[in-house]
């Protein structure tokens, strides 16, 4: 008799089966179980030749993979020294190309088949070749700069004359202009300083006037005070007195145009006084407000006319504000 140890497929107890009987029953839940008898034995009878096999099997299989992977890794040997030797190749070709002088030289002084002057020549060519490719940039880039400063050269040697008569013409116009105006900035910059009405808003030009005293004179014009307007301008008088200057200004009252006058003969003339006004002009006022006189300072004759908030003021001047 012969007894197993198994586990009862419908409640799990633990059962000890006698593998010579074709059945058995679990003494816990009283399950009939069928015992195959051939499978038995093949299962325990034959388990050392199934061991042989498996073992004999698992050998077979490593014997059959060791030789793929033997020549996997010589594949990639062989690869690796292919690149190796490629790399190798590439950088004797472009040792080759950067300085093949020197090898070849090297070279061709240790061969004493060939003649001194075949080595040498061929050594002067290689040389020559070699500082050709070389330097082509460099010897384009300083032929360009060379050019360009022929040229620019060769421009200023050919720039005619008349262009720098020009523009040396053109300065001096420039200058004669602001000369010409250089009274009238001064009137206007003393002016300001000593009045409560500032003069703004100033644009320059030419009179175009019938007399030919005025006509193309320098004038001045701007705003004085709020809204009063003033004109001011530098002539000469056909070369009878050497400059004449005017004031001319609209004002809102005559109040305004008595300050700006009292500030723009003291300015053409400091040495009038507020007295000398007086005597000289407020004492000829007329009823209606007008003064048309003349006004005697140390150096300038001023002639003065007002009527309201019109005002005219014009000098022959020798001395201030020249």
């Amino acid at each position: 008799m012969k007894l197993i140890d198994m586990s009862c497929p419908h409640c799990g107890a633990h059962l000890q089966i006698d593998t010579e009987k074709p059945q058995a029953f679990c003494s816990h839940c009283g399950a009939k179980l069928l015992i195959d008898d051939e499978v038995e034995h093949v299962q325990f009878d034959n388990a050392e030749q199934a061991g042989y096999e498996f073992e004999k099997g698992r050998q077979r299989a490593q014997a059959e993979v060791r030789p793929n992977q033997s020549q996997g890794s010589s594949n990639q040997q062989s690869e690796a020294y292919q690149k190796g030797k490629n790399t190798a190749l590439i950088l004797w070709i472009l040792g080759w190309i950067l300085i093949f002088p020197l090898p070849l030289t090297i070279l061709l002084m240790r061969k004493k088949g060939m003649g001194l002057i075949t080595r040498t020549i061929i050594i002067i060519v290689a040389w020559s070749v070699w500082l050709a490719i070389i330097t082509p940039k460099g010897c384009s880039s300083s032929s360009k700069k060379t050019s360009e400063t022929t040229a620019v050269e060769k421009q200023e040697e050919t720039t005619p004359a008349g262009t720098e008569q020009t523009k040396e013409s053109t300065d001096t116009e420039t200058e004669a202009e602001e000369d010409e105006y250089a009274m009238l900035d001064r009137f206007i910059g003393k002016f300001n300083s000593a009045s409560e009405y500032q003069i703004t808003n100033t644009r320059k030009s030419h009179k175009s006037h019938r007399l030919p005293a005025f006509d193309g004179a320098p004038v001045v014009k701007g705003m004085i005070g709020d809204s009063d307007t003033i004109e001011i301008m530098n002539y000469n008088r056909n070369g009878i007195l050497e400059t004449g200057f005017r004031v001319e200004c609209v004002c809102e009252s005559s109040e305004e145009a008595k300050a700006i006058l009292e500030t723009t003969v003291k300015i053409l003339d400091p040495s009038v006084t507020d007295q000398k006004i007086w005597e000289d002009l407020y004492q000829f006022e007329t009823s209606d407000g007008r003064i048309s006189s003349i006004l005697y300072g140390d150096t300038n004759r001023i002639d003065v006319m007002l009527d309201g908030g019109s005002l005219f003021v014009d000098v022959d001047l020798y001395e201030e504000c020249k």
